[in-house]
Order: C-alpha cells, then structure tokens, then sequence
C-alpha cells in the first residue's frame, strides 16, 4: 500500500519493513485537500531528506511524505500511519499550514496512539505554544536546524530513553520547556548527504529559466546555509536554513552528492543556499570544483546584488550556471532604507549588467506594498526593471512573517490567524495606497516585463533549443503569468 503512495509521484520505491521500526516524515501545505493541482514550483525539502538519513543510520525505515507536490493527501498521510504503525511522525510546516498541521497531528494520534508526534520547523522554532499545549497531539516540538535533533530523538526511542534531548520542547502540566538549547549545525558534511531517492520524482520542477540543450529532470542541492543580512521581512519562514553565520559544505562533498544524483538521471540542479554568493571567494572555489570533476550539469542559484563582478560571473557561467536570481525589491532609494536592505539600486542595475555580460539568465525579486510605499517609489521600481532588462521577475507583496522585525514592529498585535500568512498574497496593506492601486502595481510589473521590447530575443530567443525541449515548462510559465495578469 505504501509502494503505491509513493508511485503517485512517480517513485518505485519498495520500502523494507522488516528492515527495521518505520518513521514517516511529511511535508504539510496550508491548502492539503483544498486543491490538488501541482505547485509551478516544488523544491525538495531536503531538511526532511537529511532527517531520512538520519533515521537510515540509525536502524529506522524512513517514508517521506511530501503532501506539497498536490498529490498525495492527508488521507494517503493517515492510512500509511495505519499500515506501517511508525514509531514517530515528523511533520513539517511553514506559518500558513498551522491548522493543517494541528489536524494531521490529531488523526495521527488516533491512528497511532503510541506513536511520537514531532513539529519540525521554522513555525515550531518560532511559536512552540501553537503545537504545544494541554491535550496536544504533539509530543514535542524541535528548536531550530532540526536533523540533529531528530536523530537524537530516533537514537533514544531505539535505546529505550526519553526523547526529550536537546534541542526539544514539550509541554509539562501547562508550562512550555525547553530541554536545553541546539546550536545551529556547523559540520555541514557531517549531515552526510539527503536521502534523494524520494526526490527523483517529476513533480519536483523549478519555474526559472534555464538554458540547457537536454530535457530538464531537477535535482536540489544545498551547498551552504545562513545569511548575515537582516532585511525587515525575512523570518526563518522565507529561508532554507537558520541563522545569520554562513556555514559552508565542503567543495568536495557538493561534486559528490551532484554526481549521485546525475547518475540517477538528474540533469539540473538547484542550488537552494539562502546566499549563494555570500563571498566571491566561496563562490570560485566551488565552481573551479564543478569544472575540475568533468560534470556536465546545469545548475541555478539566488543570493544578492552583492558581493559580485564580472569574474565571479563568468566563472559561474562557464561551470554550469545557466540562471541566476537576486533580491532586488525596489528602485527606490527610500524603500530599500526602510526595508533594511543594504544594497543600492546602483548595486542591483551593475549586478544585472555583469550577469548579462557573462551570458547568464536573470531572475529579479521585486515586492510591492511596502510600508510607506507610494506611487512615486513604484514608477521607481518600474523604471529601474526596464533599466535591469531581466528574463524573468517574480513579484511579492510585502508581507510581515512572524520571526520577522516587520511582524514585531506592525502585525504582532493585530493577532491575525496563522493561515493568513499565505505565500504570494496580500496579508495587510502597509503601503500610502490602497489595496487595489497595490493591486495594479503587481500587474503592471509582469506586464511591463511581457510587453518588454526585447524580452523575446532575451527570454525566448537566447534559449534556442533548451525552450524546445523544455516546452511544457515555457508554456506553464507564460500561463501563470497570463492568470497574474488577469486576476
């Protein structure tokens, strides 16, 4: 029954159970089993794949349940706890799947009453109280980067002691406890590397452009983690790893965990590092690794408009670099202070300029409804996009993610309910506009990006034969942004 969960996402995985005692770990969207359509973009939880490994050394069979492709359910969830009878369940969720979470932890409960029941991730580091509370279906939060603390927890449930180690929460009468603190990980290697057999699937796809004369299969690769810049917005909810110190994997660990998955079909990775360009330095090193181990990948990462030049570029191209995304946010000088962003709009116009020159695609991250935001700062944004000329923008409302200085400073109390704070949507106008005029703006930058001059020659025309072969991803791009333009 499980082998046939899994072949829903196209896996042809036979799971051992008399290998050892099963854990699932499951990835939980705010909108399970409000719609089953595939998100356009699907990144691999490679935090639950660590956790999989993890769980492998130390004797447990582990399933992972990724609920975000759209197509396995929470009942698909429920029946495999039924079957398999695991001795702990992980689930993992941003600030919008809360109630989802809450919900699955409770049929889980019913389904297995024994079985340990753990909230992992950025909302259970942030808000314990919201998992942890009396008549709770939640055994224990984690605190924090997480697949050490699993393991623990694995070790001792395999031991027979209590599995509240450190970096643990629980609830106790009706005080929330800590069980002592975790540092963030700092032996990147030392996580071995994720378990990628349930992440070959074709539902995990990337929407960026991407130059490649073959037909795409994903790979997502995290070659560092943290980021010392502390933008008004950001909450460990929007980032891949936590904390400010940049820790970086080994170059040679990277080449190995690329080859694994290019013998297992994979042609593209993506590099999913909050900054991938933390230092030029880092960024050479690795790319003088990818040419001297001879692999043939194309690859794309996101990091910001600095530090960068034309050599880091160049060197990035000729490695396998196809695309590269930056946060640029705004072209006005007013906004970016207020964001806190520590970058100019010179910096993001010599950024682009460069990556252009060094023949790389360019994705810019733009926001809209930003606090104070007027019209003045968007014709700012808009003129500074046809001075950028992109391939491809995405474009955010502003929103205040709990963990964020912006959530302590203008949402916090307001107590808005935790679903609200969905990806890509309007959660509060902090702007000097209204909502519809925000509305607009959003529009109007996509538009100005479709109707661009040039935007054929540099979007279209420039990927040749890698649009050809990759036409279903280029048509579910212009679509999604038709349906932006029309709501």
């Amino acid at each position: 029954m499980i082998d046939g969960i899994l072949k829903k996402v196209g896996l042809d995985l036979k799971i051992d159970r008399d290998a050892g005692p099963a854990v699932i770990l499951a990835r939980i969207p705010s909108w399970i089993d409000s719609r089953h359509t595939h998100p356009e973009n699907c990144e691999a939880p490679l935090d639950l794949g660590y956790c999989c490994t993890a769980a492998s050394v130390r004797g447990f069979v582990p399933v992972l349940l990724d609920l975000e492709t759209g197509v396995i359910s929470s009942t698909d969830l429920i029946e495999s706890v039924r079957r398999l009878c695991p001795a702990a369940v992980f689930l993992s969720g941003i600030t919008p799947a809360v109630q989802a979470m809450l919900d699955i932890a409770s049929k889980v409960r019913a389904a297995a009453p024994d079985c340990l029941v753990v909230a992992v991730g950025q909302h259970a580091d942030y808000s314990p109280g919201t998992f942890l509370f009396p008549g709770s279906p939640f055994s224990l939060t984690t605190v924090g980067e997480f697949e050490e603390t699993v393991g623990e927890v694995l070790a001792a449930l395999r031991d027979g002691h209590d599995p509240r180690v450190a970096g643990t929460r629980s609830i106790q009468g009706t005080s929330l406890v800590t069980h002592g603190e975790r540092p963030a990980t700092t032996d990147l290697d030392g996580l071995g590397m994720p378990d990628h057999r349930f992440f070959l699937s074709p539902v995990y796809r990337y929407l960026h452009p991407m130059r490649t004369p073959v037909r795409r299969r994903w790979g997502f690769v995290q070659a560092s983690r943290g980021c010392p810049f502390s933008c008004i917005y950001c909450s460990k909810t929007l980032r891949t790893s936590f904390g400010p110190t940049i820790r970086n994997r080994s170059p040679e660990s990277v080449i190995d965990e690329m080859r694994w998955l290019n013998r297992h079909g994979i042609t593209t990775v993506v590099f999913t590092d909050d900054l991938f360009n933390s230092s030029k330095e880092r960024v050479m090193h690795l790319c003088e690794a990818i040419l001297s181990s001879g692999l043939k990948m194309g690859w794309t990462a996101e990091g910001r408009v600095k530090p960068t030049d034309l050599e880091m570029f160049k060197m990035m191209r000729r490695a396998g670099c196809s695309t590269f995304s930056m946060g640029v946010e705004s072209g006005s000088p007013a906004i970016l202070r207020t964001l806190d962003k520590k970058a100019t709009v010179a910096e993001a116009e010599r950024a682009f300029a460069q990556a252009r020159e060094a023949g790389l695609l360019r994705v810019a991250f733009f926001m809209v409804g930003c606090p104070g935001e007027t019209r003045y700062d968007f014709e700012m944004t808009r003129a500074l996009l046809r001075r950028l000329k992109p391939e491809m923008i995405q474009v955010a409302n502003f929103t205040a993610y709990p963990g964020s200085r912006a959530y302590e400073s203008y949402l916090k109390s307001m107590n808005l309910p935790w679903e609200r704070f969905q990806h890509y949507e309007r959660l509060t106008n902090l702007s000097a506009e209204s909502d519809e005029m925000v509305r607009q703006w959003q529009k109007t930058l996509y538009m100005d990006l479709l109707t661009g001059g040039d935007f054929a020659f540099r979007y279209v025309l420039k990927q040749n034969v890698g649009m050809l072969l990759n036409l279903d991803r280029e048509i579910s791009f212009a679509m999604k942004a038709a349906r932006k333009l029309l709501q």
